[in-house]
């Protein structure tokens, strides 16, 4: 069977201990799983005393599907290891039979922050050969939001970031007027922040920016590479005409399905593949030929950055 290897690393300011017991009792991960967020009616199951070896979780969904994680070996910062370390076991039952080694490795790199890595190795069936670059690319995105999300939950105690699913329905037409750009994920965010500054070095004074609708449309994602193309702007009516140095985009009335993030943008990766595993589960399918949006309904310069809120519509056919 075709075999799968990943390996993700994030540091986190926390002593070892309180890091290693967050991760070793599964009573959190429905906090910071970056698949239980998907499906808010998903049935889990914890069993076992938390942080024990032998101690795990099952899960029942619609949506993530079913499956089980459990303990098999564990480290502990008190065990004397000068890198302690979590050893599971995870079986998936559907939506098809598969199985994994976990391992969650834990090395402080200053007095104050601890590396966390989290691994697996897996095997897929056989008729997902053709996809293992795919699916390596989506849980590797997987892993770095958890990890994103347990560095928030261990620094700050809280998450900012829950969706909403709004489900099925209709927006457009627009006309986006704005600048493009292509740049990585890991880049995402600093990218559009500097497209958004050169869009608005064109808005004449009769377009102040603050008073505008600010979008991000994205035309293509490639997936094995993570790379983006986008374009960020503003809606302008259509009689209206673009600013010199601005380019038009037209998304026509369309179906869509819209999730509404509540959060900071560092999270919106959440909403992203939360939407698109509702809609599998509803087999809906994307329209991959009109543009996906991002609709930003606050303004970051005057709104605390954990209450943003922004609608997310995925075209449909």
């Amino acid at each position: 069977m075709p075999k799968l290897h990943l390996s993700r690393s994030i540091e986190i300011k926390s002593d070892l201990d309180t890091l290693y017991q967050v991760v070793a009792d599964y009573n959190t991960w429905p906090t910071w799983s970056p698949w239980l967020l998907a499906d808010p009616n998903a049935i889990l199951e914890q069993f076992g005393a938390p942080g024990t070896p032998d101690s795990g979780y099952r899960w029942d969904s619609n949506v993530v599907g079913k499956g089980q994680m459990q303990h098999r070996q564990l480290q502990p910062p008190s065990s004397g290891n000068s890198e302690p370390s979590i050893d599971a076991k995870l079986v998936f039952i559907s939506p098809w039979k598969s199985e994994g080694d976990v391992r969650f490795r834990f090395k402080r790199v200053a007095a104050d922050t601890v590396e966390v890595s989290w691994q697996m190795d897996s095997s897929l069936p056989w008729f997902m050969f053709p996809f293992k670059g795919m699916m390596k690319s989506l849980v590797s995105m997987d892993y770095d939001r958890g990890l994103a999300m347990l560095k928030d939950l261990v620094e700050t105690g809280s998450i900012p970031s829950s969706c909403q699913f709004v489900g099925e329905t209709e927006h457009g037409p627009y006309q986006v007027v704005g600048l493009s750009g292509t740049c990585t994920l890991q880049e995402i965010g600093e990218r559009m922040a500097n497209t958004i500054e050169r869009v608005k070095q064109h808005l004449p004074p009769s377009l102040a920016p603050s008073d505008q609708q600010w979008v991000a449309l994205y035309h293509k994602f490639k997936l094995r590479k993570q790379i983006f193309d986008y374009s960020c702007g503003i809606i302008l009516p259509p009689e209206q005409a673009t600013p010199a140095g601005l380019q038009t985009y037209s998304i026509p009335h369309t179906k869509a399905y819209q999730i509404t993030h509540h959060g900071n943008y560092a999270h919106l990766g959440n909403a992203w593949s939360a939407g698109m595993q509702q809609m599998r589960s509803n087999q809906l399918k994307a329209n991959s030929k009109i543009a996906a949006m991002e609709i930003y309904r606050n303004n970051p310069e005057d709104t605390d950055p954990n209450e943003m809120l922004t609608d997310i519509m995925i075209s449909m056919k």
